[in-house]
């Protein structure tokens, strides 16, 4: 019996984690895919939520996104917590406890909770869904007209888990900012920061270190995130510029070493095989 319950766990974490056998992986592929946009509903309910007049008026279509959303993510929460021993780094006590801290984990702990008990967590803290959205994401195909578009298609598949990552982190501390300030400086300005997709616009401003100066935060706790999330904004938004710069740098240096004659220096790799193919056919 044991067995036949250790073999189903090991199933479930492969389709969990989209690992496996090729089965496996497929079906992990489709529940993720599934969980990923519910992922997005939610942060988008989230978001309009926030604004009062949408609110009210799909306040009940909102409510019943929430409470499908939080049975399935109840179920996955307690799926996930009983197969994470599959895996060696989360056996036994401790290891359970470093799952539940994990930052895959405790994000979805704190939005079931907010569920839950609401008096226990104040802010509605689903949004921190967007930590795993990480794993979300497509290259975008399309047709290729030009050596120039194709060095820079190249560039963005070679350099596309790294871009990925780090649009990623924008995009997460893009909505996690303006979540935080909105709930800190809400009460002390409504009108500023009247919901959260008001908020973005200080969030953008902010993390580019633009600050137009239309939209300041005045609470002590807000001054201090706020200078927080400026210097957070000083690297992170040249962070996908960078990378995408270097690939292409690297690019240009193998297309380089690829049309160039080792020998003769030239940078036509047709010339030089009918240079060899010439002398070859002098020597015969």
């Amino acid at each position: 019996m044991s067995d036949k319950i250790n073999s189903a766990k090991r199933m479930l974490f492969h389709v969990l984690e989209g690992i496996g056998t090729k089965n496996e992986h497929r079906i992990g592929r489709y529940v993720n895919a599934f969980l990923m946009l519910l992922i997005a509903i939610n942060i988008a309910s989230v978001i309009l939520a926030s604004d009062t007049q949408v609110y009210y008026k799909y306040s009940n279509q909102l409510r019943i996104i929430e409470v499908i959303s939080i049975i399935i993510f109840t179920v996955e929460y307690i799926l996930r917590f009983w197969v994470c021993s599959v895996n060696p780094m989360f056996r036994g006590l401790n290891g359970k406890i470093l799952y539940f801290m994990s930052p895959f984990a405790f994000p979805d702990f704190l939005a079931l909770l907010h569920f839950y008990i609401p008096g226990v967590v104040v802010w509605d803290l689903r949004f921190l869904r967007i930590i795993r959205f990480g794993k979300m994401t497509s290259m975008l195909r399309v047709s290729k007209y030009s050596h120039a578009i194709r060095t820079l298609f190249r560039v963005l598949h070679k350099k596309r888990e790294a871009i990925r990552m780090s649009v990623s982190f924008v995009l997460t501390m893009l909505i996690i900012s303006s979540c935080f300030i909105y709930y800190i400086e809400h009460d002390a300005q409504p009108k500023a920061f009247s919901s959260i997709p008001a908020s973005m616009w200080w969030s953008v401003i902010t993390l580019t270190t633009i600050g137009y100066g239309d939209m300041y935060p005045i609470t002590p706790l807000g001054k201090f995130f706020g200078a927080l999330v400026a210097f957070f904004g000083v690297g992170l938004f040249a962070l996908p510029a960078a990378i995408f710069g270097s690939g292409l740098i690297e690019e240009m240096e193998l297309q380089k070493r690829r049309t160039t004659c080792p020998f003769c220096g030239k940078r036509s790799t047709s010339s030089f095989m009918n240079n060899n193919t010439l002398k070859n056919e002098d020597s015969d």
